[in-house]
């Protein structure tokens, strides 16, 4: 990886992982598998500390080289320890944390839901979302999550993946992502912690079937919370999206060495609270591309360059595309390379096919930037 940056990403093809992981294995946090993840088994047995995450989503499109699996490898600097924790696989350093956590709805003993039950007051109006798998699922990842990092030492979550099975469904007289919403609060409250204002960037998508899995970056250091002005902040929705709001941030901006690394959430086109453009991808991108400029806009108040000029841009980020319905990747696409100068080479880019965590959203695109970046095929 280049330099001797605090935090630094790679992208790489299965033909090239094994060889990039035998280089630089005393440097990798962790790892994310997007796509089909036929070559986890190989990778697991030779790195058997290493926090995995896996994401069943199909890529639509990806860096030229890249294939059908996308190995996302997070570096960090050496030495690095190894552990597992109430069923949390982390690997750290002295300043950052990597860590992955995967439960299983099914496998969930019955004293689960009683236990969320307790904690969250089920007589309060929500025992209809809290009295769920769901619920009980995400309330034991964050918890366990927590735990991990109280126990370690580390104050701060910085960045949070949510891949949630049938995201949308109806199951037990209340959408899956409300249960999700409440157990991810009721874990946050458990453990003392604010479930407004200062709170990780994150997404939440919907994957077909599989666990609950969680994986995330964590600091001793303290991240600055970047909301969207065009925007009423996840945490503070109406109750019409569900008993328990979303507990994230729009964007998160951490600095190391005087250097600020940008990781934006999971972004739709909301305006306010409400979807926008229902049934139309394309405008539907063209307003997602709208409010992550505005979020990049928002960091950009806080900080610049020595000359005064913006810190982050658009073209400077990478980008993870999820997109519903499969038929509309081509048109996404193009929005996505209409929005930038055609005299310079695309960021990076990955499009893979998730539900999204409304009904009536079609797309939803996150972005993070400000370290460096390898992509090899």
């Amino acid at each position: 990886m280049p330099g001797d940056a605090m935090l630094s990403v790679a992208w790489h093809s299965s033909d090239s992982v094994q060889a990039h992981m035998a280089r630089n294995n005393d440097t990798v946090l962790g790892m994310a598998i997007n796509g089909d993840p036929g070559a986890l088994h190989a990778l697991t047995c030779a790195h058997a500390d290493l926090p995995v995450a896996t994401v069943h989503a199909p890529l639509l499109g990806s860096p030229d080289g890249i294939g059908a699996q996308l190995f996302e490898t997070w570096h960090g600097v050496a030495p690095l320890r190894s552990g597992v924790h109430r069923g949390v696989s982390y690997r750290h350093n002295n300043d950052l944390l990597f860590g992955s956590v995967s439960i299983a709805e099914h496998d969930l003993a019955a004293g689960a839901l009683a236990h969320l039950d307790a904690t969250t007051g089920a007589a309060s109006g929500a025992a209809n979302v809290a009295s769920t798998r769901l619920a009980a699922a995400s309330f034991a990842a964050y918890s366990a999550l927590f735990d991990t990092l109280a126990t370690l030492g580390f104050d701060y979550l910085l960045r949070v993946w949510n891949y949630v099975p049938d995201i949308v469904d109806h199951v037990d007289g209340s959408e899956r992502y409300w249960q999700f919403n409440s157990g991810r609060q009721a874990a946050f409250s458990a453990a003392g912690r604010t479930v407004t204002g200062d709170v990780p960037a994150a997404c939440a998508l919907g994957l077909i079937g599989g666990s609950v899995t969680v994986f995330f970056i964590a600091t001793r250091i303290v991240p600055i919370a970047i909301e969207n002005p065009r925007q009423v902040s996840a945490f503070n929705y109406p109750r019409q999206y569900g008993p328990k709001s979303p507990t994230f941030a729009r964007a998160v901006c951490i600095e190391f060495a005087k250097t600020p690394y940008l990781f934006i959430s999971g972004t739709a086109s909301i305006v306010g609270h409400q979807t926008m453009h229902v049934g139309n991808v394309v405008l539907q991108t063209r307003e997602t591309l709208n409010n992550l400029r505005a979020v990049i806009d928002a960091a950009n108040q806080r900080y610049s360059l020595d000359d005064g000029s913006p810190r982050f841009a658009l073209a400077g980020l990478n980008f993870r595309v999820y997109i519903r319905r499969s038929l509309d990747f081509d048109a996404v696409r193009a929005e996505l390379v209409a929005a930038f100068d055609t005299e310079v080479p695309l960021p990076p880019i990955v499009y893979l096919r998730s539900d999204v965590c409304r009904p009536d959203l079609l797309v939803e695109i996150e972005a993070a930037g400000g370290y460096p970046m390898e992509v090899s095929g």
